[in-house]
């Protein structure tokens, strides 16, 4: 300024680095807690005009917390890559994803990968933009930009402000000061069910010896190298890439399902963890064939009991579920046996509450 310059944070300064380490482990030990492991970025895009100050950091932590991962933004870029790799445990990439990954794969990297998913593109392109397109990669991790990040009023644009970067709008007293979702937000629940459908597979495959396993992992190997990183709107393409995958899924248990036995009551009970503490009904597997587990917290319709129905597409009442009473929630079993392959809808109504989940029969 003035054609002076002036040092407001000088960099070897043992008393921030004191109160940063305190607060690294603050934050850790909350983290961990509750059962997450803390993953730390240091400096994003250091490349730009933090690489002294990376250099100086990053040692520094990790003789505070050895085994702590860092993990480092490289962009699109593999020179940027290789810049931060040093000071990385974690290579996270938004593009060039061929050469990154490789990169990360022969220097004992990890590679997570993060892309763009705001209210100003549609559920469709959001999908596309999250999804499994990256499946090919092998990414360990995929993460979105921007939860609620915007400038000016969000709320002055038909779907956030077009000026800023938000999927998730924040609490107003329009909405009763609670966080609201986007139409792109459900895309993004969309791209997260096609990971589960991948990681499932991927998981089973890995365990998996019979002779449906190993035709199924050639084919699901080519598919993901044919799932290209653009194109036009793909969500049909991902319907019909569930769809297969949940039948290879199938297909995979019916051979060797003990072998999953394990997996599918640890999954169950998980599930049935997290509908007891949300406000969601959950089904599992879905799709499904024979069988699939409906759960409904308790909380939904506090002592009321619902009523449960399911339903064609064109609104015919297929079946009616009883439900049994658990310690948190309500549960039923569906059997698929008299239902033609397709989509349904899983309705449960008592008073004035009416909560609705889809579902899918293969055959």
């Amino acid at each position: 300024v003035d054609g002076k310059k002036a040092v407001t944070g000088p960099l070897n300064n043992p008393v921030f680095d004191t109160l940063l380490t305190s607060a690294i482990r603050q934050f850790k030990n909350k983290i961990e807690s509750y059962g997450f492991e803390m993953v730390l970025l240091i400096y994003d895009e250091p490349t730009e005009r933090l690489m002294t100050q990376l250099a100086y950091r990053h040692p520094k932590i990790k003789e505070a917390f050895p085994s702590m991962r860092i993990y480092g933004v490289t962009m699109d870029m593999l020179q940027w890559a290789q810049q931060i790799a040093p000071y990385s445990d974690i290579l996270v990439s938004n593009g060039s994803f061929s050469s990154i990954s490789s990169y990360a794969k022969t220097n004992n990297k990890d590679f997570w990968v993060y892309q763009e998913a705001t209210s100003s593109m549609s559920p469709s392109q959001v999908r596309e933009s999250y999804g499994i397109r990256f499946a090919k990669y092998k990414p360990g991790a995929i993460f979105f930009w921007a939860y609620n990040y915007y400038s000016g009023n969000p709320y002055t644009f038909p779907d956030g402000d077009e000026t800023g970067q938000t999927i998730v709008f924040p609490p107003s007293a329009s909405n009763g000061y609670q966080p609201t979702g986007s139409p792109a937000w459900e895309g993004l629940r969309e791209a997260h069910d096609d990971w589960r459908y991948v990681k499932t597979l991927e998981s089973m495959l890995a365990t998996a010896t019979g002779t449906a396993a190993a035709r199924i992992s050639t084919e699901f190997n080519n598919t993901k190298i044919r799932i290209t990183d653009y194109g036009t709107n793909r969500s049909s393409m991902y319907d019909s890439l569930r769809t297969v995958f949940a039948g290879w899924i199938n297909e995979i248990i019916k051979e060797e399902g003990s072998k999953f036995t394990d997996m599918t009551i640890e999954a169950e009970m998980n599930i049935a963890a997290a509908a007891s503490g949300k406000s969601m009904m959950v089904l599992t597997p879905n799709p499904f064939n024979p069988t699939a587990k409906l759960y409904i917290p308790l909380s939904l319709f506090g002592n009321m009991l619902p009523e449960v129905t399911m339903h064609a597409t064109d609104g015919r009442i297929v079946k009616r579920i009883r439900l049994t009473h658990q310690a948190n929630s309500l549960t039923a079993e569906i059997a698929s046996g008299d239902l033609a392959a397709g989509m349904y809808v899983l309705r449960a109504a008592a008073g004035n509450k009416i909560f609705t989940i889809r579902a899918a029969v293969i055959r």
